[in-house]
């Protein structure tokens, strides 16, 4: 394993494209060494994607609510729904972009 490292060293030590290479100097590549990253970012993704159609619809609701439309769901119960899902969208976007860094800064050490 040590000669593999090495050899996997010098190789990309004289290639004129240092620092292009989708292999770490020990062999692994990104997808080895965190091998459900690109699950939690889709995760994240499809979170973040309900939770904003959730707040659009939501909104609607507390706008017809301030509005006066009569058969609308009270703002009671509208306005903390449009928060969670706020929040949501807000929390999936900060762990989607979190997870992108943490992902940027594994193929910078690579």
């Amino acid at each position: 394993m040590r000669a593999r490292a090495l050899l996997a060293h010098a190789c990309l030590k004289a290639a004129p494209h240092r620092g292009l290479s989708l292999v770490s100097a020990d062999g692994a590549s990104p997808s080895q060494s965190a091998p459900f990253r690109r699950f939690r970012q889709f995760f994240y993704f499809a979170a973040g994607g309900s939770a904003s159609l959730g707040t659009l619809i939501a909104g609607a609701r507390v706008v017809a609510g301030l509005n006066g439309v009569p058969g609308t769901q009270p703002l009671s119960e509208t306005v903390p729904n449009t928060a969670i899902n706020a929040g949501v969208v807000a929390v999936s976007l900060g762990l989607y972009l979190w997870e992108e860094g943490r992902g940027q800064a594994t193929m910078k050490t690579m």
